[in-house]
C-alpha cells in the first residue's frame, strides 16, 4: 500500500472511530433574568467555561453554534436573553459561535 492509500484509510478509520460527542446534549438555562449590556459590554455575547460546562451569557437572544477543533458542528441553537449553558462530554478544544462573537474555548 502506498503512503497516499495509507494516510487515507488512516484518516477514515479516525473520522468513523471518534465518538459522537453531540449525543444526548442539550443547553439548559440557568438565568433567566435580562442581562444590561454593561455587565456583557456593547450588547456582545459572553461566552465562558467551568466544570465541562460551556457558558453563554447575552442581553439578547443570539444563535450559538459549538464546533470541535477538527469543524463538527457539535450544537447549533437560538438561545434566549439571559444565561445558558451546555455540558460537554468530552474534554478539548472548542470553537463557540455565538452571534457574532467567535472564541476558542478549552475545557
Amino acid at each position: 500500500m502506498d503512503k497516499k492509500r495509507f494516510i487515507i484509510v488512516i484518516l477514515l478509520c479516525w473520522v468513523l472511530l471518534v465518538p459522537d460527542i453531540e449525543a444526548a446534549q442539550q443547553w439548559e438555562q440557568v438565568r433567566t433574568e435580562i442581562v444590561s449590556s454593561d455587565s456583557v459590554g456593547a450588547d456582545r455575547p459572553e461566552v465562558t467555561a467551568s466544570e465541562g460546562y460551556i457558558y453563554v451569557t447575552t442581553p439578547r437572544a443570539v444563535t450559538v453554534k459549538v464546533f470541535s477543533i477538527v469543524g463538527q458542528l457539535i450544537s447549533e441553537v437560538k438561545l434566549p436573553a439571559g444565561t445558558s449553558r451546555l455540558k460537554m462530554g468530552a474534554r478539548g478544544i472548542y470553537i463557540v459561535k455565538a452571534g457574532e462573537t467567535t472564541l476558542r474555548i478549552t475545557i
